[in-house]
């Protein structure tokens, strides 16, 4: 950026690139139906952006930002003909209260990527790098508590949920015992963190760890703080954290022996001895060995017994697909895929064990249901046009979506706006170093 450029660009506070990123790491409880702290933290830094950028010359928007667009008004286009045909069963507040967080989170994507291309490379790495070592710490912290059966440590985890089972794995249970026996043997522990899940604190620490671990070069003189993002990640025991953890790892290793350099040997070392560790722990391994292990036993070799794990594997295109059926342009609408999974429970294998409340664990399979093939195209456009100039960020990126299909959430829209502004920077070199005065 040019002096002249710099002179005139907007004086935006540095502190305001935590908000966002902060809230998603730390601020997945909900105070309201609907709105978690993350998102009351996303609001407030969409408010502190628009001031700070103000008025006057408007930085170019990301080239993504346009097929963004046309997504959104897609989505909306999709909505309005649904209502002006009188589809039965379509709820105009529904769709409104869906549509109204799409704008927002789209905003706020478009608007993180502005900030954060104003600061260094290593500015950016550390404020996500010390958001979610510090959701590691509680996350690790309370599972160490729950596994010494300190008093309150469950309330901590559960907050008020209770009673909840998200931190605990009952594997009897899991496959069908229904007797008291069940809720007495064969307990495991699981992290959960601040996070609604453990799966949840999977998925999260391991996009966190891609973005640290393959979009930069600041996070590796932290490999303490990297190697507790992995550690709550491997305590989460979920095989959808799992799935997005080993790629992130291999590929850093991949990284790292084609550029390696002495600190990021040090922090390889570093991460690969804690986790290592981490497993070998009585607790830990005794949970990798039993539920975990027999639980990826059944899916490679295909057995059944686990119908959670099908559908969570193929059964989001199976409802998608279904949807998608009566109009395949338009999708179901914002804010429909779980009231109209009933419509179709019966004709899918295992659908006895959905409720009215599933929105699916497959982002594009969600899109491709509530706003149709039309939708899916422009949203993979949307996805593309960020995440291009990163092809392993991209790829990560990917698994997530195949993991977890929470699209209209805060996490969705920061991640993806910190992996493209990483993949930005591969093609600015000068981004990487150097940035305009902020306040």
């Amino acid at each position: 950026m040019s002096r002249l450029q710099a002179r005139d660009a907007p004086n935006i506070p540095r502190a305001l690139l935590w908000l966002p990123v902060a809230g998603v790491a730390l601020g997945q409880p909900f105070l309201l139906p609907g709105i978690s702290i993350a998102d009351l933290c996303l609001g407030a830094f969409v408010v502190l952006a628009l001031l700070a950028l103000g008025p006057g010359p408007r930085p170019p928007l990301p080239p993504w930002a346009s097929w963004l667009a046309a997504f959104c008004a897609w989505a909306l286009l999709g909505g309005a003909w649904l209502v002006a045909r009188g589809e039965p069963g379509f709820s105009v507040l529904e769709f409104s209260k869906s549509a109204s967080k799409l704008l927002f989170y789209s905003v706020a994507a478009v608007l993180l990527a502005l900030v954060a291309r104003r600061e260094p490379e290593e500015r950016v790495q550390r404020v996500v790098l010390w958001s979610f070592a510090l959701a590691a710490a509680v996350a690790v912290a309370l599972y160490a508590a729950m596994v010494a059966h300190v008093p309150h440590a469950r309330e901590l985890a559960c907050g008020e949920t209770i009673p909840c089972n998200a931190a605990y794995y009952y594997e009897r249970r899991w496959f069908g015992d229904s007797s008291p026996r069940g809720l007495r043997e064969d307990v495991f522990v699981r992290a959960v963190g601040l996070a609604s899940e453990p799966s949840r604190l999977g998925l999260l620490s391991s996009l966190a760890l891609g973005y640290l671990l393959l979009g930069g070069r600041g996070a590796w003189r932290r490999p303490g703080a990297l190697a507790l993002i992995a550690a709550a990640a491997l305590l989460s025991f979920s095989l959808a954290g799992y799935a997005l953890l080993f790629p992130v790892l291999a590929l850093a290793l991949l990284r790292l022996l084609r550029e390696g350099s002495g600190p990021r040997r040090r922090a390889a070392v570093t991460v690969l001895a804690v986790v290592l560790l981490a497993a070998v722990l009585p607790p830990v391994r005794a949970t990798l060995a039993g539920p975990i292990g027999r639980r990826a036993q059944r899916l490679l070799s295909g057995r059944g017994g686990d119908e959670s794990a099908r559908l969570r594997v193929v059964g989001s295109w199976d409802m998608a697909l279904m949807l998608v059926e009566r109009h395949p342009l338009a999708g179901v609408g914002l804010g429909h895929f779980d009231r109209r999974v009933p419509e179709i429970r019966a004709r899918l294998p295992g659908g006895a064990a959905l409720d009215d409340k599933v929105q699916g664990w497959n982002a594009l399979a969600y899109v491709l249901a509530t706003t149709g093939t039309v939708g899916l195209v422009l949203f993979v456009l949307v996805c593309y046009g960020a995440l291009r100039p990163r092809p392993a960020l991209g790829l990560i990126f990917l698994v997530g979506m195949f993991a977890d299909g929470t699209v209209l959430g805060p996490a969705f829209w920061v991640f993806l706006a910190l992996y493209a502004d990483a993949g930005a920077r591969s093609h600015d070199p000068a981004r990487q170093l150097t940035a305009p005065p902020s306040g």
